[in-house]
């Protein structure tokens, strides 16, 4: 009986697929990542505060997260601290992604331990899922 099902490597599906975190409080934002990032294939989880983020980070262990820095009920910074903090989850590549692009905000993103800090206004949507995708292979 032949195989009726299409070659998924010419579907693009021998890509890797990876976990994917957004903590973006601007659903706008969150949907315009999440949507082009699982038409790459992968999986993507999505938080609108940093309650919600953390407690997903701990249960999904993403490969890759995205985190802005200004977020309700508990911020980007702090998030990254308790993620930095568990050993479960403190090896995950954390990207901030904000609008805060002070040198006092990158400073101490880097301290906690992020991996990136992308400045939104400075940064096109492809040029982050980009980098994303690179912290993937």
């Amino acid at each position: 009986m032949k195989n009726n099902l299409p070659n998924l490597f010419f579907l693009g599906y021998d890509k890797v697929m990876g976990k994917i975190l957004i903590i973006e409080d601007d659903s706008l934002i969150a949907k315009v990542f999440s949507t082009r990032l699982e038409s790459d294939g992968h999986e993507v989880f999505t938080a609108e505060d940093g309650n919600v983020g953390l407690l997903l980070a701990k249960k999904e262990i993403p490969d890759v997260l995205l985190l802005d820095l200004m977020m309700p009920k508990v911020s980007g910074l702090e998030v990254l601290e308790q993620l930095k903090k568990d050993p479960r989850t403190q090896k995950i590549p954390v990207l901030v992604y904000s609008n805060l692009g002070r040198e006092k905000e990158i400073s101490q993103a880097k301290a906690l331990g992020a991996s990136e800090f992308i400045t939104k206004a400075d940064s096109t949507p492809q040029q982050v899922v980009e980098k994303i995708e690179s912290y993937l292979k």
